[in-house]
């Protein structure tokens, strides 16, 4: 008999060290300027799913636990200027 095992889709052993339980598990999205009115919204979940789906830049991934201590920030990966934000609630 033989026996299997079960890798969880999205485990944390496929973060970074940098990103803790809680911060994989916080919510945040990603828009750009103007957002929901004018602008566009790019990602919208847990810091756990951005990371292991999107396979974000290390720039970005190292700039995260600023949501920790504040509610967003911004980036730009080029010309285009992007918001992180802490979803409370």
């Amino acid at each position: 008999m033989s026996k299997f095992v079960f890798k969880r889709k999205g485990a944390d052993s496929e973060l970074p060290l940098s990103i803790g339980p809680e911060l994989a598990n916080m919510k945040i999205r990603i828009c750009t300027d103007g957002y929901p009115e004018t602008g566009a919204l790019y990602y919208e979940g847990t810091v756990r799913k951005f990371i292991i789906e999107r396979q974000p830049h290390p720039t970005l991934i190292s700039l995260l636990p600023q949501l920790l201590t504040e509610a967003g920030f911004t980036y730009q990966p080029s010309t285009e200027k992007l918001r992180i934000e802490r979803i409370d609630g």
